[in-house]
């Protein structure tokens, strides 16, 4: 059984014609399954085809370890 994890991370920003008082990173959290943990990286699918791959397809996100605020198993 794969393990469920909800990360807290910092989201990059920019600012185009923006003030400079605004322009800060957006906090935002996600949750799935690691599927990949590397030295600055991580990999959190939320689906996943069940077909049996070594490179499955699914629905990712992959978190800059340097981002991330938080992280909890679940």
């Amino acid at each position: 059984m794969q393990k469920r994890y909800r990360i807290e991370w910092l989201d990059y920003v920019g600012g185009i014609n923006a003030r400079l008082s605004e322009v800060e990173p957006a906090a935002c959290w996600s949750e799935g399954v690691l599927v990949k943990n590397r030295k600055n990286y991580l990999v959190l699918a939320s689906s996943q085809y069940t077909e049996e791959s070594k490179d499955p397809t699914g629905d990712y996100v992959c978190l800059l370890k340097g981002a991330c605020v938080s992280c909890r198993r679940l």
